[in-house]
C-alpha cells in the first residue's frame, strides 16, 4: 500500500448478503472520487459474504479477511474459512493467531491488535507484513515492508 499510508475500510454488517453495505461503500468511493485510488484503500470484513460481494463490484481493491477465535463470532468463521469463498488480497487475523499463519497460507497477514513493541517484533519476525495498532507510536523504528 505504499508508504505514504493507506486507509483501511471495514464492512460491518451482520446480514449475510450485505444489506447493501458493499454497494453503498462503492457508490461512495465514486462519489468521493476514490475509486480510482485503489492502491492507497483496502477494503476487509468478518462477513466474507459482504467482501466477496464488494470485490465483485470494485475487484481494483485489495480485500482482506479478519477474524477471531472469539466467541462473538460464528463458529464456522472462527478460524477463517471464510477465506475460502473469496479471492483474498492478504488476511487479518487478530494477533493471537497471526503468527502461526505468517509465511504458511501464500497471502500476506496482518495482524491486529498490537499495541506492545515485544509482540510487533515477534509477529514481524515470525512474518506479518503488516500490524494494525491502538498505538502506532510503538511502531516507530520498525521497518517498512
Amino acid at each position: 500500500f505504499g508508504t505514504e499510508g493507506y486507509l483501511d475500510i471495514e464492512i460491518k454488517t451482520g446480514r449475510l448478503d450485505g444489506g447493501g453495505v458493499p454497494e453503498a461503500l462503492v457508490e461512495t468511493l465514486k462519489r468521493h472520487g476514490k475509486y480510482s485510488h485503489a492502491g492507497n484503500i483496502s477494503i476487509s470484513s468478518f462477513n466474507p459474504l459482504a467482501l466477496a460481494r464488494f470485490k465483485r463490484l470494485a475487484p481494483q481493491f485489495a480485500a482482506a479477511l479478519i477474524w477471531a477465535n472469539d466467541k462473538s463470532i460464528p463458529w464456522y468463521l472462527r478460524k477463517g474459512q471464510g477465506r475460502l469463498a473469496l479471492a483474498c488480497d492478504y488476511l487479518k487475523p487478530e494477533k493471537d493467531l497471526a503468527g502461526r499463519l505468517a509465511g504458511r497460507t501464500g497471502l500476506p497477514v496482518v495482524a491486529w491488535t498490537v499495541d506492545e513493541p515485544g509482540s510487533a517484533e515477534a509477529l514481524l519476525a515470525a512474518g506479518c507484513e503488516g500490524l494494525i495498532s491502538n498505538r502506532p507510536e510503538i511502531l516507530e523504528g520498525f521497518p517498512l515492508r
